[in-house]
């Protein structure tokens, strides 16, 4: 790991400005396309539905993800019986304060 220095964070906070900006300079060239082109009414219409669907997908799916990363719902989902009482279960043995205990000692 590197010493935190103003050289490091500034060479860090570039890249990420730079990522913010092509993005933003690449959807103000596709809206720009988009507009130049023939029946740009329909192509800018189609474009803004697409981002609208894409954000809500986005959405649902980091929802899903959150609620089986922070609840038990996990537990279910990647527990071989689904939630049957067996105590031998991987799973249940890994996620249990003893074996969190057992590797800390």
């Amino acid at each position: 790991m590197q010493d935190p220095n103003y050289r490091n964070m500034a060479i860090f906070s570039f890249s990420l400005c730079s990522t913010s900006l092509i993005f933003y300079l690449t959807q103000a060239v596709l809206n720009a396309g988009m507009a130049r082109a023939g029946d740009y009414h329909l192509s800018l219409s189609f474009f803004a539905m697409v981002r609208r669907f894409i954000g809500y997908m986005i959405l649902l799916v980091s929802t899903i993800i959150a609620l089986i990363a922070f609840t038990p719902l996990g537990l279910w989902v990647f527990s071989p019986d689904h939630g049957c009482s067996t105590p031998n279960s991987p799973i249940k043995q890994a996620s249990s304060p003893d074996a969190i205990y057992h590797d800390l000692a």
